[in-house]
């Protein structure tokens, strides 16, 4: 269940430039803080810097 809902948090994330906070709602956590808490325990990197190096590596496959 937790799996399911980090990983419709990760698409939204890397699709989106929604605030983590309304993502962590769209994606069924109760807030940010438990999005951040599982994010980084099944992805290993909070949302924020993950969507930082996301964005840095799409950015460089245009280049």
């Amino acid at each position: 269940m937790i799996e399911r809902r980090v990983a419709r948090a990760k698409d939204l994330i890397a699709t989106s430039h929604l605030p983590l906070a309304e993502i962590a709602m769209q994606s069924g956590f109760s807030d940010q803080g438990a999005l951040n808490r599982s994010f980084k325990r099944i992805i290993g990197l909070p949302p924020g810097k993950w969507r930082g190096e996301t964005t840095r590596g799409r950015r460089g496959l245009g280049s």
